[in-house]
């Protein structure tokens, strides 16, 4: 799975390091956001692709990165930290020297209709034609692709549900939108399925898509209902036969990577939990699986056969908190006042020292104990090597013969870049759909 990394780029002494860590990148062009993609977009045109590049390129950087050599130090010692600072320059010139000089080649623009909706505001067709331009216009050669996500129209409010008929006049505003916007910059264009949709609306925008569209999982739902709901959209379009890939929008959680098959996603999770204190770490972990054997019964039926749990092994990714910076804490008794099971303090010593050296493969000890940057860039390699470790596989492949009845594989599979009549009638009248997509 490719993993878009979203959030507005800080444009920091950090930033060349995170441009190396992350291939692909989610930019929303929201007017609050816009003007720092530009200006990252500006700094990539200039060809900044290591720290040194940064160096050269922001010239007071070597001077504010002493100052904050000195608060960092002071920190340490407030905290009762008796590991050795190792300076800002020297630490992040051997970040970026560890890594080859590069900048993300897959790009992906958003409208920023979510942020505006979340303020109870609205962004224009008109705003999101300007933003989209512009930066296409500025990154010409720049990048290997650049994707642009439609101009979504959320129907409903922030604490309310939509009713019935806001969900059908977002829908008809949406597909305005998308026409106008294809019509404007083509085929790069991508619409978006929302969970709670339908089946119907699956197909309207299957024949929307140009082999690639967006899923929107309900943020409302708990994680389980939303990757369960993209799992089954994703098996519903292998079921029709068209071969349309499909981008998550926020979709970073363990099972979402794991068990969801997409294509590709996009989280700000690297960057929020970096802020609060985490590193996001990889890691195995066992866990029961139930095992049998399909056998075919005298009347014709599939039976389980030797049902039984096995232990098996996967990768996961699972916070860990490091951060002291924002810790409470008492500096009349010297203790923490944190009370986390996955606080590094509490961990058993080879845990802690684990953790400690997957931290060191990234960035200094003390650095990622004290700022937050350092830790969310190890979110960010940690999340995409994680998401990288699952390729995409058509799950839930169901094939039939000319009665409807279900063929067990093997088959020999057609792929079309849109579903038959056939298979679109087959596909309203599956009860397995139903009241589910």
């Amino acid at each position: 799975m490719h993993l878009y990394m979203s959030g507005t780029p800080k444009n920091d002494a950090f930033q060349a390091i995170e441009n190396q860590v992350c291939s692909q990148r989610l930019f929303s062009m929201h007017g609050a956001y816009a003007p720092e993609v530009m200006k990252w977009l500006g700094m990539v045109k200039a060809g900044v692709r290591t720290f040194d590049d940064y160096c050269q390129y922001e010239p007071r950087a070597i001077a504010r990165l002493e100052q904050k050599d000195q608060e960092q130090q002071a920190l340490l010692v407030q905290r009762g930290i008796e590991d050795e600072w190792v300076p800002y320059a020297e630490a992040l010139r051997a970040a970026s020297q560890s890594r080859t000089p590069s900048c993300p080649s897959h790009m992906m623009l958003d409208s920023g209709a979510f942020t505006a909706w979340n303020a109870s505001a609205s962004v224009t067709l008109d705003e999101v034609k300007s933003a989209y331009s512009r930066f296409l216009t500025e990154a010409d050669g720049l990048f290997e692709e650049i994707w642009l996500i439609n101009l979504d129209v959320i129907p409903g409010e922030k604490d309310r549900d939509p009713t019935p008929q806001e969900f059908q006049t977002a829908i008809q505003e949406s597909d305005r939108n998308l026409a106008a916007l294809s019509a404007e910059f083509g085929d790069c264009v991508l619409p978006v399925f929302h969970q709670g949709e339908g089946q119907q609306r699956l197909l309207d925008v299957v024949n929307q898509a140009k082999g690639y569209l967006c899923l929107s999982p309900n943020n409302k739902k708990p994680e389980g209902e939303r990757w369960r709901w993209a799992q089954l959209a994703r098996t519903a379009l292998h079921d029709l036969a068209c071969n349309v890939q499909t981008h998550g929008l926020a979709t970073t959680g363990n099972d979402m990577i794991r068990e969801a098959h997409l294509m590709s996603g996009d989280s700000a999770a690297w960057n929020e939990h970096g802020f609060y204190g985490a590193v996001d770490l990889v890691e195995d972990e066992t866990y029961p699986q139930d095992k049998f054997n399909l056998v075919k019964l005298e009347n014709g039926e599939l039976d389980r056969a030797g049902e039984h749990i096995v232990e098996r092994s996967r990768l996961r990714y699972r916070g860990y908190h490091i951060g002291v910076e924002m810790d409470d804490y008492d500096l009349k008794s010297q203790s923490k006042m944190i009370s986390n099971d996955r606080n590094v303090s509490f961990l058993p010593k080879r845990k802690r020292e684990w953790v400690r050296a997957k931290v060191e493969s990234y960035f200094p000890w003390t650095l990622a104990l004290t700022d937050q940057r350092a830790r969310s860039l190890i979110c960010m390699g940690e999340l995409r090597t994680f998401a990288e470790s699952f390729e995409w596989r058509p799950p839930g492949v169901r094939q039939y013969d000319g009665a409807g009845k279900v063929l067990l594989p093997p088959f020999s599979e057609v792929v079309r870049t849109y579903p038959t009549q056939e298979d679109r009638a087959r596909f309203l009248s599956d009860q397995i759909y139903d009241g589910r997509l």
